[in-house]
């Protein structure tokens, strides 16, 4: 019995101190997955600082071929203290997050790839060195930026005093420009009002005109229709006349003929009454030249 609950005491210390050292165990684990986790905020950091300021990827412009992004090599499985005391043949060390491998850690060379106090340290401090310089230039060239745009800001201080001057003189000429627009819009209604009076009395002359020139073309066509009847009646007339002429000369002709032929049987009358009396004449003279023989 006295054997037994020794046994039994140290039972329940090894048990108390298994506890005590899980516990620890337990606090380091919590204590590492803080700073592992510490640990990745500072690498995500510094590759958003890298990408930044164009160190990352390798193609970026300040890399100049190198890789500055770091990449930690941890495994992804959540190492717990249930796990401690699992056989290699049970567990995957490969699925420890704390732990490289079944009974180890990590190590910084493992655990980050990149030569960080070497290298990069020495690649960073030469090109901190270039970034100076080339700042080092910036800062001239803004300096003389500086100088180029107080000048120019001199140069727009003299060009607003001008624009200034200008801009009197705009709305000066604003201001004459609304008078000669009021003067000009008040001669335009006036104008307007002219040309429309001038308008009407036109449009009455036009229609004025019209009705003349219908008229006109009216007085035209009965002149033309009178031409044309007087044309047709002295045609007419002239037909007329030529045959009264005709007829006129025709009786005048024979009448002529039967004149000649009266004269000529006057004549032919007075002839022969001539010739009678000459002949009774003669006879008396004959007859009284035998009377006064025989007297004698």
């Amino acid at each position: 019995n006295t054997e037994r609950e020794r046994l039994q005491r140290s039972l329940e210390d090894t048990a108390g101190r298994l506890e005590e050292a899980h516990a620890r165990v337990m606090e380091k684990e919590t204590e590492a997955n803080q700073k592992l986790e510490d640990l990745e905020q500072v690498v995500k950091a510094y590759n958003t600082l890298g990408y930044q300021n164009s160190l990352i990827p390798e193609s970026a412009i300040n890399a100049n071929g190198e890789d500055y992004e770091i990449r930690l090599n941890v495994n992804e499985a959540t190492f717990s203290s249930s796990q401690m005391g699992v056989s290699q043949d049970q567990g995957s060390p490969e699925g420890y997050r704390l732990l490289a491998d079944a009974n180890n850690g990590y190590q910084p060379v493992h655990l980050v790839k990149l030569d960080l106090r070497g290298v990069v340290r020495a690649n960073l401090i030469s090109l901190r060195k270039e970034i100076n310089e080339r700042r080092k230039k910036v800062a001239e060239k803004d300096m003389a930026d500086r100088d180029l745009l107080n000048d120019i800001k001199e140069a727009m201080d003299e060009k607003r005093s001008e624009i200034e001057a200008l801009e009197h003189r705009r709305r000066a000429a604003e201001e004459e420009f609304e008078r000669t627009k009021e003067i000009t819009t008040t001669q335009k209604v006036q104008s307007d009002a002219q040309i429309e009076k001038m308008e009407k009395e036109l449009a009455k002359m036009r229609a004025s005109l019209t009705e003349s020139v219908q008229l006109m073309e009216q007085r035209e066509m009965n002149t033309d229709v009178e031409y044309e009847q007087l044309t047709l009646r002295a045609n007419q007339l002239r037909e007329e006349l030529h045959t009264g002429v005709e007829s006129m000369l025709n009786d005048i002709i024979r009448f002529k003929v039967h004149v000649q032929k009266g004269l000529e049987d006057y004549e032919s009358f007075v002839v022969e009454e001539v010739e009678q009396e000459l002949g009774g004449e003669l006879q008396s003279m004959e007859d009284t030249e035998l009377a006064e023989a025989h007297a004698a």
